[in-house]
C-alpha cells in the first residue's frame, strides 16, 4: 500500500538563537545548538556578523602596539566631536583617520598612570577620567585640544575631587564612587561643574546604612527613567529625584541582584542592562506598580555564561549597546569571546536571542552618535564594517535543533 505524502514546514530554524541551557532533545525547532559569528537581522533571520577594519592609517608609536582599552566620545556644545581613547597607560585622540597621543598640559609633573582601566564621562563640554588610586584627569577643548591635565589643575577647580573608580554623568552633574578606601559613598559634583566638589549643590551620599541585603560595596552606577541606580555586588539601590540632591531619597532596594562588572552597564533608552552574578539582567521599571522586575536576558545560556565569567578578569569585561542594529555585546577578552544579545524582541521566556562571536577579541567598545561601532584592538581602534576581520576571513556557523515534524513515527526525507 502506497504511503500518503504530507508536507510540513519548519519555521525560523535556529532563529531563536542559542539554547545550551535546556535539554537538546526537548528544544523547540526555532533554537540553535550552535551559532557562531551570527546575528539576528531585522527580519528575524540568522545572518553573519560584520567584520572590522582599521579606523586610522597608522598606529601611534606611543601605543607600542598595545590594545586600546577604553574609548569615549565627546560631543561639544558647538557640535564638534572628539573620540578619546586609553591604552598603554596613555591617552589618545582620533581625528579622521589619525590616532595621536594627548600630551600632559597641567604645567607641573605629569601624573603617573599605571593602567588604562579608566571610567570616563562627559559633562559640560569636558571629558573626565577616573580610575582607582589615580589622579582624576580632564580633557577640556576650551583649554587645549591636544592636551589633558589633572582635574585639580583646571582653572575652575574647587574642593577635593574623589579618586573613585566609577563615574557617570547624569542629571547635570558627575557622580563618583568605588574609592580605594571608601566603597560606601557616592560623591556628586556641583551642577554642570565637574571640577567643583565643595559648595554649591555638590555633596556625598553614604549608602552603608541602606543596603538591605547585608554589607555591600558600590561597583557601578547608572541613570534610568529619572532615577539614579547604584549597584552593589549583590543588590541594587534605586534613588528618586536625583535632579535635586537635597530631596533625593531611596525609593527601592533590590535584594540578591547586583552588578559584578562596572563596564557591563548600558542604557538602551528604555532599559538598563548589566552583568550580575547570575547572568545578563534587564532593569525595567514599571512605575505605576512601583516594582522592579529583573529580566534575565541570558536565561538560555545561563550556565555557560557564568562559567565564562568565572574565568574572566572582571575589570577587563566591556560592553556596548549598538542602537543602529539593536544589539548588546558583552566582551570577555581573556576568553577571546563576545556574547551577542539581540534586543529587538524578547523570547517568550523573557530571554534575548543569543549568539557567540569569536576571533574579534575587542578590548573596548564605543557606539558613536553617527551610528558607528568602534572596537579597541591591539595597536589602535577598529570599526565594525565589511565582512572580513581586517582583511582576514572568518567562519560563520550555526547548527539547528533536530525536528520530527510533529510525527515521530513517520518516515521523513
Amino acid at each position: 500500500m502506497a504511503e500518503r505524502l504530507e508536507s510540513s514546514s519548519v519555521s525560523a530554524p535556529g532563529f531563536y538563537g542559542l539554547n545550551t541551557q535546556d535539554s537538546s532533545i526537548e528544544l523547540q525547532n526555532g533554537f540553535a545548538l550552535q551559532a557562531i559569528n551570527a546575528v539576528i537581522d531585522k527580519f528575524g533571520r540568522i545572518g553573519s556578523r560584520k567584520g572590522w577594519t582599521k579606523a586610522h592609517a597608522t598606529s601611534p608609536v606611543a601605543l607600542n602596539n598595545q590594545p586600546i582599552k577604553q574609548i569615549h566620545e565627546l560631543i561639544g556644545t558647538d557640535g564638534t566631536k572628539y573620540v578619546l581613547a586609553a591604552g598603554n597607560n596613555k591617552l589618545f585622540k582620533l581625528v579622521g583617520d589619525v590616532l595621536s597621543e594627548l600630551s600632559y598640559g597641567g604645567g607641573g609633573t605629569a601624573p603617573t598612570i599605571t593602567a588604562s582601566n579608566w571610567s570616563i564621562a562627559s559633562l559640560n563640554n569636558k571629558v573626565y577620567f577616573f580610575q582607582s588610586e589615580h589622579d582624576p584627569l580632564i580633557f577640556d577643548p576650551a583649554l587645549s585640544t591636544t592636551q589633558y591635565r589633572r582635574v585639580s589643575e583646571h582653572p575652575t577647580y574647587h574642593g577635593t575631587v574623589p579618586k573613585g573608580n566609577v563615574v557617570i554623568s547624569a542629571y547635570g552633574r558627575l557622580w563618583v564612587g568605588d574609592l580605594a578606601d571608601d566603597k560606601q559613598t557616592v560623591y556628586f559634583s556641583d551642577l554642570a561643574a565637574g571640577t567643583v566638589w565643595t559648595g554649591g549643590t555638590s555633596g556625598a551620599l553614604n549608602v552603608s546604612q541602606v543596603w538591605t541585603y547585608g554589607t555591600d560595596q558600590v561597583t557601578a552606577m547608572g541613570a534610568h527613567g529619572g532615577f539614579l541606580v547604584i549597584f552593589g555586588l549583590r543588590q541594587t539601590l534605586i534613588y528618586q529625584n536625583p535632579q535635586d540632591p537635597n530631596t533625593m531619597s531611596l525609593l527601592e532596594g533590590v535584594n540578591g541582584i547586583g552588578c559584578i562588572a562596572r563596564d557591563s552597564v548600558q542604557a538602551t533608552g528604555t532599559d538598563l542592562i548589566f552583568l550580575s552574578n547570575g547572568g545578563i539582567r534587564s532593569l525595567n521599571r514599571v512605575v505605576n506598580e512601583k516594582s522592579m522586575p529583573m529580566r534575565d536576558l541570558s536565561l538560555n545560556i545561563r550556565d555557560d555564561l557564568i562559567t565564562y565569567v568565572n574565568g574572566e578578569t572582571l575589570n577587563n569585561i566591556r560592553s556596548v549597546y549598538f542602537e543602529r542594529d539593536a544589539f548588546y555585546l558583552l566582551a570577555l577578552p581573556g576568553l577571546q569571546q563576545v556574547i551577542y544579545f539581540d534586543m529587538r524582541q524578547q523570547l517568550p521566556n523573557g530571554a534575548a536571542r543569543t549568539t557567540i562571536w569569536n576571533n574579534l577579541t575587542p578590548k573596548a567598545f564605543l557606539a558613536t552618535s553617527d551610528r558607528n561601532l568602534y572596537f579597541g584592538k591591539a595597536g589602535g581602534i577598529g570599526k565594525y564594517f565589511g565582512y572580513t576581520d581586517n582583511g582576514a576571513s572568518y567562519r560563520m556557523e550555526y547548527f539547528t535543533q533536530n525536528t520530527d515534524l510533529g510525527a515521530p513515527q513517520m518516515l521523513k526525507f
